[in-house]
């Protein structure tokens, strides 16, 4: 690995290193190593004296210089190591330095002690790819007029730098490794010994490290520090977007998507191919390079380099071969693709994945069905749902029920409307219910084909009460929790001797809201066939309840009973201000229609209906016409938590 920019690195790592950068005092000889916190200095500092320089005839000065014949990278040579070799191999010689000129050259400025003196002041890795490594040179010399010794060395710094000197080192606190020099090193004046800074990187993270050599000068009690810097500037490259989503694509529709490569790196990336993966290919994702230099794909021979603030569109288009798998849910699964540029970053590779959903056509995917099942007994509600019903392109926003067929005398309707997507229907006579739903996703797209369901009613031994109503006056904006006025449906047991009290006096109405033997929204499952007589059999039970026009409530009737003789009434409980409703009664006998009649009622009107024989199976309205008792209610009546 050639040192590059020695000049510019030692201002680098001074800046990210300061504190070091300032340690050490100034020698007394005039080509003594002077560290200091000024820019100027280390920048001289940084670029190699000649005096200082190991040059490749010179690496073998003494017998504790390491040269080309041990495997030492100089300065101007050294490289990734070769991954054959181990760095550690690369052991520095372990004799002393005698050089062939004695002390009496020195020159009669030179103290007669030992000064060390380090070079080069910062040892400049470069940029090292991953699954490489890298071991570069430093040498220590013996500047003074007397004898030197070298005790040992310390690095500071991430563990992908490590030394080299022919000692195991020795991890210490702070993240310090230590190499004791044992027996220490004598170098004669003017002798020198080389040792290595090894560089093995994880990632594309900048790494720097403080290399401190310690020895008998006592100048530098805390070690004569010198830097190693690898990867502060690397190339790299990014998608913009990192992911290129299509979206929902009809088979035969292709889509087109741009894609940027940009530099996002302190130095220019080099690119030398583009490409989509064998899937891709596969599911029809093509390249298009139309703004590439020459309209032209980058190859190993002819590779395209995008600097700091370059960046290069990319026209990716994709034309479906084929529909996406349906999953467990029954929706479609999205495809996956990926597209691929080699560059020199540190990884050598980066990617941006292609997504799309394809369907055969734009649509909802329908599915109608009802809770009770499709065989169901006459006086069941019925409610529908449109359970999986979906859309890939967004989420399902209109519903449209339609009533395809239903029993002549059944006349039911769909509540609360035909556009709801839930709605609830009553199937009171025997026979097939037929249905039909449409549903359009949020961008307009119908249905892709209308679902059809169809629920069998079967005529069984019971009777059904069935309450709706729809205010007389419109509800503008109702406000929450009351909705609408509170219509009740009861249907009272003979044995009720409860008596309703209004504000006035009490209700010519006797039994009424009786909490045992009146059944309605307070009492929905009344056990009249256990207690207090369990020869009545009646199976009574309130199948529906609302708070809110149109309804329905609904009370079921079974006709194994005795001679009973129910009374059906309808209470305005509560109008919540928004005023009088028009309340309509059906009622059905073994799947047949035998009453409909509608009344308008204000606040706290009771409408008694009529009378249900439950052995004879007749209804008989209140004769005279409809009976209406105005300002019923119970000021002893508690609504249940």
């Amino acid at each position: 690995m050639t040192l590059r920019g020695l000049g510019t690195w030692a201002a680098v790592a001074c800046a990210g290193l300061l504190t070091a950068c300032g340690s050490g005092s100034t020698g007394g000889a005039e080509d003594r190593a002077v560290w200091v916190p000024d820019y100027a200095e280390a920048l001289d500092m940084a670029s190699p004296d000649p005096a200082d320089t190991l040059a490749p005839d010179e690496a073998t000065a003494g017998e504790e210089s390491a040269g080309e014949d041990e495997g030492v990278a100089a300065p101007d040579e050294a490289g990734p190591a070769d991954p054959g070799e181990d760095p550690d191999d690369a052991q520095p010689p372990e004799d002393e330095t005698t050089p062939d000129d004695g002390p009496a050259d020195a020159g009669p400025d030179v103290p007669p002690v030992g000064m060390i003196k380090v070079t080069p002041p910062i040892v400049d890795f470069g940029y090292i790819l991953a699954g490489s490594q890298a071991a570069l040179p430093f040498r220590v010399m013996n500047v003074g007029g007397g004898a030197l010794s070298v005790t040992k060395y310390t690095i500071k710094g991430p563990s992908t730098m490590s030394l080299v000197v022919g000692f195991q080192g020795k991890p210490l606190a702070g993240g310090v490794t230590e190499y004791k020099v044992q027996p220490a090193k004598v170098l004669k004046p003017g002798a020198s010994i080389d040792a290595q800074v090894k560089f093995v990187p994880l990632s594309g993270d900048p790494a720097e490290a403080e290399i401190r050599v310690f020895s008998s000068d006592a100048e530098y009690p805390q070690g004569f520090p010198i830097f190693a810097a690898g990867n502060t500037k690397t190339p790299c490259l990014k998608f913009v977007p990192d992911k290129v989503e299509c979206g929902i694509v009809v088979l035969g529709e292709p889509v087109e998507r741009i894609v940027r490569l940009e530099s996002c790196g302190e130095v220019p990336v080099k690119v030398t191919d583009v490409s989509v993966d064998a899937a891709g290919k596969a599911g029809g994702v093509t390249l298009n390079f139309e703004w590439f230099p020459n309209a032209l794909a980058p190859t190993e021979q002819v590779p395209l380099f995008i600097g700091g603030s370059d960046s290069y569109e990319l026209k990716v288009k994709f034309n479906p071969a084929k529909l996406s798998v349906i999953g467990p849910d029954g929706k479609p699964i999205q495809q996956k693709f990926r597209i691929s540029a080699k560059t020199d970053t540190f990884t050598g590779l980066q990617t941006a994945d292609v997504t799309a959903t394809v369907v055969d056509k734009a649509c909802v995917k329908t599915k109608a069905g009802c809770a009770e099942g499709l065989k169901v007994a006459v006086g069941t509600l019925l409610h529908l749902n449109s359970t999986g019903t979906s859309s890939v392109f967004g989420d399902v926003a209109e519903y449209e029920w339609t009533i395809v067929q239903q029993p002549e005398n059944n006349n039911g309707w769909l509540m609360p409307s035909p556009n709801a997507a839930n709605p609830a229907f009553l199937a009171g006579a025997p026979g097939d219910y037929v249905f039909s739903l449409k549903a359009w996703d949020v961008e307009g797209n119908p249905s892709c084909a209308e679902a059809v369901l169809v629920v069998n009613a079967t005529q069984l031994q019971r009777a059904t009460f069935e309450l709706t109503w729809q205010s007389v006056g419109p509800i503008v904006d109702p406000k929450p929790p009351c909705m609408g006025q509170d219509v009740d449906l009861h249907f009272v047991h003979p044995n009720a001797t409860g008596i309703l009290m209004d504000y006035y006096g009490t209700c010519p109405l006797p039994g009424y809201f009786d909490l045992w033997w009146d059944c309605f929204w307070y009492n929905k499952s009344p056990s009249w066939g256990i207690a207090p007589d369990p020869n009545v059999q009646d199976e009574t039970r309130m199948i529906a309840d609302a708070q809110a026009a149109p309804g329905p409530e609904i009370v079921d009737q079974g006709l194994v009973c005795q001679k009973n003789s129910y009374k059906v009434g309808v209470h305005l409980f509560d109008d919540c201000g928004y005023g009088p409703v028009i309340a309509k009664v059906r009622i059905y006998v073994v799947g047949t229609m035998v009453h409909e009649q509608s009344v308008q009622l204000s606040p706290l009107d009771l409408w008694e209906v009529g009378r249900f024989n439950c052995e004879t199976g007749m209804f008989v309205p209140t004769p005279g016409g409809p009976t209406v008792t105005k300002g019923c209610l119970n000021p002893n009546f508690q609504t249940p938590k």
